[in-house]
């Protein structure tokens, strides 16, 4: 039996993201479905799920201050949650998107997007999973 101590902020952020990602598997999933039926707007509905409960997750755990966890948001998704946050959020604000290891064609599209979005304020980190983004 595992015991979680209540304090132990790190335990309880890593079984949320494992909930995380079965909850968001189980989203792309039926909007895989969608897609393959035609059913765009269906898709589209998950897609806004899929983005919500990142958004929630990061929200509720958050790794450390100005810090945002971008694995598994649509792209569009992503781009709009770093804008709503880091809005008039002055400093530098880590963004980890991942390598594009779960992205078709192994393609970074959250990474590339961003890096063209904030061309000159972006660069990426020592970890290549992670950009930084200076707001001024």
């Amino acid at each position: 039996m595992n015991v979680v101590l209540a304090n132990d902020y790190e335990t309880i952020r890593e079984l949320a993201k494992v909930v995380l990602q079965q909850d968001i598997a189980t989203l792309y999933t039926e909007r895989d479905k969608a897609f393959s039926a035609k059913d765009f707007k269906m898709a589209g509905r998950i897609s806004g799920k899929i983005n919500r409960r990142v958004i929630e997750f990061n929200l509720n755990y958050p790794k450390e201050e100005k810090y945002l966890d971008l694995h598994w948001m649509t792209e569009k998704g992503a781009v709009g949650f770093v804008e709503m946050m880091c809005h008039e959020s002055r400093g530098l604000w880590k963004l980890e998107t991942g390598r594009g290891n779960n992205s078709p064609g192994k393609i970074p599209v959250i990474k590339r997007k961003l890096l063209e979005v904030y061309s000159g304020s972006i660069w990426v980190d020592k970890n290549e999973g992670v950009l930084i983004l200076e707001v001024l």
